[in-house]
C-alpha cells in the first residue's frame, strides 16, 4: 500500500537509531536482502516464483528505505 507499518511498540525512528548505533552501512542492507530472499526461497521451496521474489524484494526495499530515512540518509 506504499506505507511501512511496524509493530505497535516499535517506531521507524527507533529502528533508524539502532541501525546508526550499530554502524549499519548501505552494503549491509544489500547483503541482508540477498540472504533474506534466499532463506524465504529455501523455506517455500517449489512455491517460489519470480512474482514472489519481486514482491518480497519490493517489500524489503520499502522497509529499508524507511529505515534509511529514519537514519538521516
Amino acid at each position: 500500500k506504499g506505507k511501512v507499518d511496524v509493530a505497535d511498540d516499535v517506531t521507524l525512528e527507533y529502528l533508524g537509531s539502532v541501525h546508526v548505533q550499530k554502524g549499519v552501512i548501505d552494503l549491509h542492507f544489500m547483503v541482508f536482502k540477498k540472504a533474506m530472499l534466499k532463506t524465504i526461497k529455501m523455506a517455500v521451496e517449489d512455491k517460489w516464483s519470480e512474482e514472489l521474489d519481486c514482491a518480497w524484494g519490493k517489500a524489503y526495499d520499502e522497509l529499508a528505505a524507511a529505515i534509511k530515512k529514519a537514519m538521516g540518509w
